[in-house]
């Protein structure tokens, strides 16, 4: 790590105050879309949904922010719900890698840790598109671990 903090290119970006500019830029509020493909089938269904939240910048690249996460089961009933913490960092102007972690409920009563990762990648000032996978683990049954690969859009404001 010590070697990454006396990178000269760190240190010139620091000192023009790049990094912090590149935060900036991911702060807001988002909404998005998705679809998630059930690996394992161990939700006995596809998902689509909805995704809501906020990032804040908080300067040398990092971003830290939540999200709520609204899905709806494709070829059977019910769906999820869940809350998560994010942290991200900025790669570039137009690429934000993030890790995520929160908790959740399904509609059928069943209550769930969160953990995943992923990145945004900007096509526009407001649209983007976002790849990134989340581990659904029932707090009743650790053996049941869902693995969700998502593919979804994302509008900022």
């Amino acid at each position: 790590m010590s070697r990454f903090l006396t990178s000269p290119l760190l240190a010139s970006l620091l000192a023009v105050g790049g990094l912090p500019a590149l935060a900036d830029q991911w702060s807001g509020t988002y909404f998005g879309f998705y679809y998630g493909s059930d690996i394992g089938n161990n939700l006995g269904s596809n998902l689509v949904g909805i995704q809501a939240g906020y990032n804040f910048g908080t300067g040398a690249g990092l971003i830290v922010g939540a999200e709520a996460d609204l899905g709806k089961a494709v070829n059977a009933a019910g769906g999820l719900f869940s809350l998560a913490g994010r942290i991200g960092f900025a790669a570039t102007d137009a690429v934000m890698v993030y890790g995520d972690a929160g908790f959740g409920r399904t509609t059928g009563g069943t209550n769930f840790i969160q953990a995943g990762f992923g990145a945004e990648f900007d096509v526009n000032s407001t649209f983007g598109v976002r790849a990134g996978v989340d581990w659904l683990n029932p707090t009743n049954s650790p053996a049941t671990t869902a693995t969700v690969m998502k593919l979804g859009g994302v509008v900022s404001f």
